[in-house]
């Protein structure tokens, strides 16, 4: 007979339906997540790229300190030795963030908020302070703490580094 459907064929039609919305609905509800999962692993990943990055490297020049900003073309806080740092890229770097925050960031080659801060770990004294931005709760962020020394007179000095991004 035509025009006949049996109604085995029907409700099969409609589960298979039915299955495939819940499919839909259930991958469309976890996008958002996954989304803000790649944002923050994609921000912790530069946050301990920068941090590696200012202890590792020397800069480009290696004596970036004393030159004019504009041929500044990579930071680095090392004196050359691994963990060592240099007080006079420290300071050099302080001025840079006190002065012109976007070539800052322009440099690091970031278009997220950064931040650093060193502190000498057993004063518990700001070295470096670079610079404060007003804390979101709603942007993602992440902090990575990692430690090097700075070669004085004295001895060595323990120093804690950490670098915020904030997306």
């Amino acid at each position: 007979m035509k025009g006949v459907v049996d109604i085995e064929f029907v409700i099969s039609v409609l589960v298979f339906l039915v299955t495939i919305s819940f499919t839909v609905i259930t991958i469309g509800r976890q996008f958002p997540s996954l989304e803000e999962r790649a944002l923050t692993d994609d921000i912790k990943s530069k946050s301990y790229q920068l941090a590696e990055l200012l202890i590792f490297d020397e800069g480009e020049p290696k004596n970036w300190e004393t030159k004019p900003l504009g041929e500044v073309r990579r930071i680095g806080l090392s004196s050359g030795q691994h963990y060592i740092l240099d007080i006079d890229k420290i300071t050099s770097l302080q001025a840079i963030c006190n002065g012109d925050y976007a070539a800052f960031k322009s440099i690091l080659g970031l278009s997220e908020d950064v931040s650093i801060y060193i502190t000498d770990s057993g004063e518990n004294s700001a070295v470096l302070t670079c610079p404060p931005f007003e804390q979101s709760k709603s942007r993602p962020e992440f902090v990575t703490h990692r430690f090097a020394t700075l070669q004085e007179a004295g001895g060595f000095t323990v120093l804690e580094i950490n670098v915020t991004l904030i997306a």
